[in-house]
């Protein structure tokens, strides 16, 4: 897939997505994974706000990102990422496609199965496993 247009981030004019195109238009992959690095669960935001095209290819940064961190994450991090998926599920799911639907479900086992491996204060964000767990059953509902 190609770089996402200004238009594929900025589909409805919105104030949102205008900070979403302010801050991936023009960025590869790489490029957007250092803003993952940067401060991912702020930019995770912009994954909830920009069209479907560049969430489809953006995604993949976040998710380059979280398997690579592990303690560098944190619940911000992670929490961010799982919010932002799954707000884009409940209105663009359908429109995902089978390898988003694998990264996101690859990502989503992956910090299951390293979850000791993230700095998450349970205290703070005690359902946020559960909130993963459920996500990643939704995704992978989306993939049978």
């Amino acid at each position: 897939m190609s770089l996402p247009t200004q238009k594929d981030i900025n589909v409805y004019g919105s104030l949102d997505e205008q900070y979403a195109s302010e801050h991936f238009f023009g960025k590869d992959l790489h490029e957007a994974e250092l803003l993952f690095r940067e401060n991912c669960g702020y930019y995770c935001e912009d994954l909830m706000w920009m069209g479907i095209k560049a969430f489809q290819f953006y995604v993949t940064a976040a998710i380059r990102y979280l398997v690579s961190a592990g303690e560098q994450a944190d619940e911000y991090d992670v929490q961010g990422f799982v919010s932002a998926v799954s707000f884009r599920f409940e209105n663009d799911g359908k429109e995902f496609g089978t390898d988003v639907f694998s990264g996101i479900r690859a990502c989503l086992l992956h910090l299951l199965a390293h979850w000791g491996d993230y700095d998450i204060d349970e205290t703070i964000y005690a359902d946020l496993r559960a909130e993963t767990q459920e996500l990643l059953r939704r995704v992978e509902a989306a993939l049978n």
